[in-house]
């Protein structure tokens, strides 16, 4: 399946770069990257050959509800983090690599309906036909390969492989009253820490019956660990399976 993706990918960009024409999205008088501010769905093998070829880092991606990742937007330049300053436009673009999903905006590669505005310039058409129905029905193979990878990439024997780094996670650090849930990454799960106080963890504080005041307890004793890494080892895929799959997963929602 991963070299298959990367096939489509590519496939895709070489049927659609020379379909469609445009107004010069680069130039900085015509566009300002207005579309790139959102978080575009996205494999992990075309995630994890972004970062063999050094165009990105993990983190740069985090764990999707579509697809097994979104690519990230850069809350400083508020663009994705493949838009570039100094070419003003994707630093994919050139690539025979980018995405499928952000070629498709503006025209919607629809050849009986072309969308011909964007939200900065008028102008846009689909020049070839032939070309642009060929490449809706390899995007519509690379979705269904990407929704296949993502249903892998979070069924119970991967959901159990990331949650074991939570067992080498210094809880003896964390308060009880400061955890929130846990939040999927790129190969493990990690504790989420939320502002204020968390009432998630209260329940398995009290099944030990501990004598701590629970908003006092300066750490998660090693009890309440073990309470906690048994409970998601046991109901994570299953609500997963009824609810989807997204980045972050709070407690209280978990024991509903």
């Amino acid at each position: 399946m991963p070299k298959k993706i990367l096939d489509l990918v590519r496939e895709f960009n070489h049927l659609v770069k020379d379909s469609i024409s445009g107004p010069n999205c680069i130039d900085p008088n015509v566009c300002h990257g207005d579309c790139c501010f959102i978080h575009i769905d996205i494999p992990k093998v075309l995630a994890q050959h972004y970062i063999d070829q050094g165009w990105a880092s993990k983190e740069d991606f985090k764990r999707g509800s579509t697809f097994s990742f979104e690519i990230n937007v850069d809350l400083n330049k508020l663009r994705c983090v493949f838009f570039s300053k100094a070419i003003n436009g994707c630093s994919l673009h050139l690539t025979g690599m980018k995405c499928p999903p952000c070629w498709v905006y503006p025209t919607g590669l629809d050849p009986d309906n072309v969308n011909t505005s964007c939200k900065k310039a008028d102008g846009w058409d689909i020049n070839n036909p032939v070309g642009v129905r060929k490449a809706k029905y390899v995007l519509n193979d690379y979705v269904s390969l990407c929704r296949e990878e993502a249903k892998e990439e979070n069924s119970p024997d991967s959901i159990n492989q990331r949650l074991l780094a939570l067992s080498i996670e210094k809880f003896n650090t964390i308060k009880p009253s400061s955890i929130a849930g846990i939040e999927d990454s790129w190969d493990n799960f990690n504790i989420l820490i939320g502002e204020g106080y968390n009432l998630g963890v209260r329940s398995f504080c009290s099944e030990i019956g501990c004598d701590l005041e629970y908003f006092e307890c300066p750490v998660v004793c090693e009890p309440v660990k073990k309470k906690l890494l048994k409970f998601l080892s046991q109901n994570l895929s299953t609500f997963i399976k009824s609810n989807g799959f997204k980045s972050e997963y709070i407690f209280i929602e978990l024991k509903k």
